[in-house]
């Protein structure tokens, strides 16, 4: 069976319009309109939950443009997978080398932010809720801001990123070299950073005295993606390979996930869309670990002591 048969790129392309069309909703149409101030803000309350539901949907669809399955032409795969990380401001080449080294390396020592060499401190604990809260898009805002610098000062940053005596992290570190130094690759993050802090600008701009819910939304889909970014993994094994819980949950949630969900089944076959996720779960008779929210609210018991979390 070939990519064209299995990606469907027509509902790729359709729910691709609806996201951008509801992140201009958010961003531009309702402050102008004054959605945000209807009911006393209780306008306000249902659009945030409307970013925060549509959330997963979103970033879905650019973690299948990661994995190539977008759409089956290379460009047009990159192109869309670029446009849709503007209004999520998540850096698609960034957040692209960070999921693909997740994939070769999981759950190595800077990709197991619940895992703690001790006994959990206070501040292991303030730590590890902050970065389950914002960490993840705190790094992938913070990040593209290292490439407006010279090679040099390049280079120089991937080294302290990923400067663990690891030999995991040492071959993420040769891996990231490779990748970010290559001229053609750091002029797409340039222009993608000058479009995301346009965008961003811009709105907050242009919402006027609605700025605090534009703001708001946009602080809520970060939070989202930083919740749900090492839920299948939180408790694993230190040395898990590529196993990934799979969850259950309800077709409606599925949908909205687009079948993250089964994300052990994702983690054996990357290369398979999210449509196939379903079948290739009950084809290899996998099982489920958790109930989805179950697999999301566990985060919250906090750190864990790594040596809990050997096999």
């Amino acid at each position: 069976m070939t990519a064209e048969a299995t990606i469907p790129v027509r509902t790729n392309f359709a729910l691709a319009a609806m996201l951008l069309a509801l992140a201009g909703l958010l961003l531009f149409v309702a402050p102008a309109l004054g959605w945000y101030s209807i009911g006393g803000g209780a306008g306000g309350v249902l659009l945030l939950a409307l970013a925060v539901i549509a959330t997963p949907l979103h970033w879905g669809l650019i973690h299948e443009g990661i994995h190539g399955n977008l759409a089956p032409d290379a460009t047009q795969n990159r192109t869309l997978s670029r446009l849709l990380s503007v209004p999520l401001l998540v850096p698609f080449e960034v957040v692209r080398f960070g999921h693909l080294t997740h994939h070769g390396f999981n759950r190595n020592p800077l990709d197991r932010p619940e895992a703690i060499d001790a006994e959990p401190t206070v501040t292991d604990r303030a730590k590890f809720y902050a970065h389950l809260l914002f960490g993840t898009s705190a790094i992938e805002l913070s990040v593209p801001w290292l490439f407006l610098l010279p090679r040099a000062g390049i280079r120089w940053a991937i080294g302290r990123i990923y400067g663990l005596d690891d030999p995991q992290v040492k071959r993420i570190r040769k891996m990231a070299e490779t990748t970010f130094l290559d001229s053609e690759r750091i002029g797409r993050i340039r222009v993608d950073l000058v479009l995301t802090a346009m965008l961003v600008v811009a709105s907050l701009t242009f919402a006027g005295t609605s700025w605090p819910w534009v703001a708001a939304a946009l602080l809520a889909r970060g939070v989202t993606i930083s919740v749900l970014d090492n839920a299948p993994h939180y408790g694993t094994p230190v040395d898990s390979g590529q196993d990934a819980t799979n969850s259950r949950a309800p077709a409606p949630l599925r949908a909205l996930l687009l079948n993250s969900n089964f994300h052990g089944i994702h983690h054996a076959r990357p290369n398979l869309p999210w449509s196939a996720l379903p079948q290739a779960f009950v084809a290899t008779g996998a099982r489920y670990g958790a109930a989805w929210l179950d697999m999301v609210l566990r985060q919250f018991r906090g750190p864990v002591s790594a040596d809990s979390l050997q096999r």
